[in-house]
């Protein structure tokens, strides 16, 4: 059976990613992918922002091994490798949540064109806000100008996803084939002042939540 591609992006995180229980539910084998994203005219990362990556990714590979998988790290330019992927794999279907960001979007929508050729279809999820930002719209199709009618337009759109079920691990993955992993640089700021503590994890923030 030909694999899913789940690409995890900013959402680093097994639980509440809509991406993620799509792939379930398409049965298909899933391979779970990071890629360092290096596509010329997005912003890279600062060094904060590789710090809290490594940390994040660490976080997300042990909770996907815990459940029989293993994340696929890769670098370059996302179209790039992600074309490289599904050649090394047949994957039929590739999987991610949005990023509402105008350079990203553009990306997203020239590379769903460019899988279509190589017969894979792309599937885009609302993973970061409880509503997509165009939804939900008045009766006759536009945006609401006031905020109660919002809000009870809104209350019964609200859909939260948890992870439940157990990931299938593709075949390749497993096997090792195809997979170059990169470890990105750790970044050590001269001041750890409200960094010595930071955890990363959807399980770890969980709790938080919980306490």
């Amino acid at each position: 059976m030909r694999p899913v591609i789940l690409w995890f992006r900013r959402d680093l995180r097994l639980s509440d990613n809509p991406a993620l229980t799509a792939a379930l539910k398409s049965k298909h084998p899933i391979l779970p992918v990071y890629i360092f994203d290096q596509t010329p005219g997005l912003r890279p990362l600062g060094g904060a922002g590789q710090w809290w990556l490594n940390k994040s990714l660490k976080a997300l590979g042990t909770a996907l091994h815990g459940r029989g998988s293993q994340l696929v790290l890769r670098r370059g330019v996302a179209a790039e490798v992600l074309t490289e992927l599904i050649s090394e794999t047949g994957a039929c279907e590739l999987l991610f949540n949005a990023i509402f960001d105008p350079a990203v979007e553009h990306r997203d929508r020239e590379l769903a064109k460019h899988l279509r050729q190589s017969n894979c279809v792309s599937h885009r999820f609302n993973g970061a806000h409880l509503l997509a930002v165009d939804q939900p719209q008045t009766k006759a199709g536009g945006s609401f100008s006031v905020f109660t009618p919002y809000w009870r337009a809104a209350g019964c759109r609200w859909r939260l996803a948890c992870m439940s079920l157990p990931l299938t691990a593709s075949p390749l993955l497993m096997s090792g084939r195809g997979r170059r992993p990169w470890k990105p640089g750790v970044f050590t700021p001269q001041n750890l002042t409200g960094l010595r503590a930071f955890q990363a994890g959807c399980r770890v923030r969980r709790a938080r939540l919980n306490a």
